[in-house]
């Protein structure tokens, strides 16, 4: 599979394999074949190693027989010779499993790669000299040099059906992780940027930011009274939905094994916690043409105004309940993509000056355990006072349901943020108790 165009020779040895399956005893058969271009190269301070690279082609099968019954498998897209056998042993597979009624490959869906902001057009021209750039750009003020991570890959993705079509997609994605320590306080600071584009990560000062939360988290502060409010930037908000996203696929969601189901009227949060993920969105870290069953996605409002939503749909359910699939089926499970959580109508600013005393929680490492809805984690965090930081403590932890935080939110400002695949704005709790270490 050529990197210029994946679908033209990807196409004729697909459907010949289509043939083969289907003249095998296999009912139905879906395709995905995927071709990933990874570079790497980590550095510290302007210091780096030297560019790595590595390659991976793959075909991915589903194989259906009559009783709806299937198999997988995957195997290297290079092996030509294999891939025949490979549909063999899984039309074996599929004859010896449970029947699997209403099962089978998905139905057509339109698919449009265009608008959607996949592919960096600079991705070719990247070089030597962007990379120096890149380090140079994320140096640090402080007398410790920044950790650096850079990632970017280019990913070929080309589905055949049995339902009768195929589809094609290119994009290219880009990481940078930033990470440093504050020694005296045992603190390690880390800075994520990603996007599809080169200028996403490459135009941006990302240290100035760690230098500035390094710098601030170094000043100590006493412990504020109790209860108190807290002020939750981008990347908590962020942590905390994507720890919760997997009950968003309908299997768990609904699940008696999961907390959702022990919600009283489906209420998780304030009216204000308002949740739509959108895998679609134009540049979005993890918006795509069509998924790995080849359905084009749609955006689904997963928590409305506190009450718990829709949820992801898989062809087969979708298919019982007389909808259309979501398109979140990714890697070999249901997946969120871009997760955008509801801007208010006033800054950031204009909110926290309102507010006497607040800790304003600068990252957060735990659990939130979907069994119970019980949310244990801490993070060092800013004493605020009317939004202005004058001190910082070492951990602030919380120990309660996540549906008691939620429905603790106030106010949501209007400063949208990107954090990894979340945006949303910074929000303001009312008073809780939490435990506060200096």
């Amino acid at each position: 599979m050529t990197r210029d165009d994946p679908a033209k020779a990807a196409l004729p040895h697909l459907q010949n394999l289509l043939k083969f399956a289907l003249s095998s005893g296999a009912s139905g058969a879906e395709f995905l074949q995927e071709g990933v271009l990874r570079r790497e190269m980590s550095a510290t301070g302007t210091s780096g190693s030297p560019l790595q690279q590595t390659q991976e082609d793959t075909l991915h099968g589903r194989i259906f027989v009559a009783d709806g019954a299937c198999a997988t498998f995957s195997i290297n897209a290079t092996l030509l010779g294999r891939h025949e056998a490979s549909i063999e042993k899984a039309i074996a597979r599929a004859n010896r499993a449970n029947a699997n009624p209403g099962a089978g490959p998905c139905e057509r869906f339109d698919i449009q790669e265009r608008g959607l902001g996949l592919l960096d057009p600079r991705y070719a021209s990247i070089d030597d000299e962007a990379l120096e750039e890149l380090l140079e750009l994320n140096q640090s003020e402080g007398p410790r040099p920044h950790q650096l991570h850079y990632t970017d890959t280019h990913r070929s993705r080309f589905f055949l059906s049995s339902s009768g079509y195929h589809a094609s997609s290119t994009s290219t994605f880009y990481k940078l992780r930033l990470s440093n320590e504050i020694p005296d306080r045992n603190l390690s600071v880390e800075e994520l940027a990603c996007g599809r584009a080169f200028s996403h990560v490459g135009s941006i000062p990302f240290g100035r930011t760690l230098d500035a939360r390094i710098a601030d988290l170094s000043q100590p502060g006493s412990v504020p009274s109790q209860p108190i409010a807290l002020v939750l930037p981008t990347r908590v908000i962020a942590w905390i939905l994507n720890a919760l996203s997997p009950l968003f696929d309908v299997r768990q969601g609904e699940s008696k094994h999961r907390f959702f189901s022990k919600l009283e009227n489906g209420v998780l949060g304030s009216k204000i916690l308002h949740v739509v993920d959108d895998p679609v969105a134009t540049g979005g870290v993890r918006t795509r043409a069509f998924d790995d069953r080849g359905v084009a996605p749609i955006a689904v409002p997963v928590i409305r105004e506190g009450v718990i939503g829709n949820f992801f749909m898989d062809p087969k359910t979708a298919r019982e309940r007389d909808i259309r699939p979501t398109g979140h089926y990714w890697a070999g499970q249901m997946r969120a993509s871009n997760l955008v959580m509801r801007p208010g109508n006033r800054s950031r600013t204009q909110m926290l000056t309102e507010v006497a005393d607040a800790l304003e929680l600068d990252s957060l490492t735990g659990e939130l355990n979907l069994k119970t809805g019980h949310l244990k984690a801490h993070g060092p965090a800013l004493v605020l006072e009317k939004g202005k930081a004058i001190g910082a403590v070492r951990k602030v932890q919380l120990d309660f349901a996540v549906s008691e935080l939620f429905q603790s939110f106030k106010e949501v400002a209007s400063n949208q943020l990107r954090s990894s695949a979340v945006d949303s704005a910074t929000v303001l709790t009312h008073p809780l108790e939490v435990d506060v270490e200096a």
